[in-house]
């Protein structure tokens, strides 16, 4: 029980991180822009910052997740596994970019009608990949 509890913590604590280093990385990849004064910087800072937080965040995921196992399993590391990890796991943002790309910037009056099934459909997609991608299999013991 005590290795699911700091797995949970730690995969909190890596998606947190990526979050930050997301944030960072936006700013310094929109700080050639602000010589300007545009009024559209900060939307293009938005976009930015949703493209690497939905990259980062399922990398660092596949990253800690492939660590675990192979702590877990005692066993090599494998770069491959990190990228199918990855693979799997790049779907788990989906949800969420789309309630905050499509369905927040809409007055509830406006919104498009099949916004709730949409994202409940995308929310189910995430979590699916998510279970995929960080799931932890455990060496199989030897009678």
């Amino acid at each position: 029980m005590f290795f699911w509890i700091k797995t949970v913590t730690l995969y909190l604590i890596v998606a947190c991180g990526g979050l930050a280093l997301a944030v960072v990385l936006s700013f310094l990849t929109i700080v050639p822009l602000a010589s300007d004064d545009s009024p559209g910087l900060g939307f293009i800072w938005g976009l930015v910052f949703l493209a690497e937080a939905a990259l980062l965040i399922p990398l660092s995921l596949a990253l800690t997740a492939e660590l675990v196992e192979r702590k877990a399993q005692k066993r090599q590391f494998s770069f491959l596994k990190v990228l199918a990890r990855f693979a799997v796991g790049w779907m788990i943002p989906v949800g969420p970019l789309y309630t905050a790309i499509y369905v927040y910037p809409y007055v509830e009056s406006r919104k498009p009608a099949q916004y709730v099934e949409m994202e409940l459909a995308l929310y189910i997609l995430s979590g699916a990949s998510a279970i995929l991608a960080l799931r932890i299999r455990r060496a199989q013991a030897i009678d």
